[in-house]
């Protein structure tokens, strides 16, 4: 985004880390927030999810830094877990992620029915913890696996909802187990 004009890829209900173009500097001290909302008119108010319910002081407007803002997208996190589905469509595994990979890329956005669907390139460090009832007996299922894997994920933000919720993650190849889709683990 520069000056006034507001990319259309941009929307609410997604996380965003938000640098001020032309510097390092980022706001919310670096962190991730979630677009609440997008005023209308000429300044137009962005405001994310802030840290007190009656004062939001996370805000700002279109023109209040002339050389512009860059948004990076957030589609998974720190402390994230995902069910394992192997080829066969067999859960196998279920992984916590441990450290991603800055930054996420958004490759795509597509509006389903009145959901909006961004697919996103991410690679993070996550640890395997294997079923015990897996196909392949030559896994310990006794330990943990610790890999470093690339997807895509896809998430949705549908009408109504405040968040956008990560649908899976495609194409994740593991060595022990090949390629795979992570579903989130609820």
């Amino acid at each position: 985004m520069a000056g006034l004009e507001l990319d259309r890829r941009i929307a609410p209900g997604f996380r965003y880390h938000v640098r001020y173009l032309g510097t390092n500097e980022y706001m919310f001290d670096g962190e991730a927030r979630r677009l609440e909302s997008i005023g209308l008119g000429y300044g137009r108010r962005l405001t994310f999810q802030g840290d007190k319910l009656n004062f939001n002081d996370c805000y700002f407007w279109t023109d209040s830094n002339p050389n512009g803002v860059g948004f990076t997208i957030e589609a998974v996190r720190e402390g994230d877990s995902f069910v394992v589905v192997d080829a066969d469509g067999q859960t196998v595994a279920t992984v916590a992620i441990h450290k991603v990979e800055f930054p996420q890329t958004e490759l795509g956005t597509k509006i389903e029915d009145s959901t909006v669907v961004k697919s996103v390139k991410v690679r993070f460090a996550c640890s395997i913890k294997h079923n015990k009832h897996h196909k392949h007996t030559l896994i310990n299922v006794n330990t943990q696996d610790f890999e470093v894997v690339e997807g895509v994920a896809q998430l949705a933000k549908s009408r109504g909802q405040k968040e956008a919720s990560v649908l899976c993650i495609n194409d994740v190849r593991f060595k022990s187990l090949g390629r795979c889709t992570l579903l989130k683990d609820n």
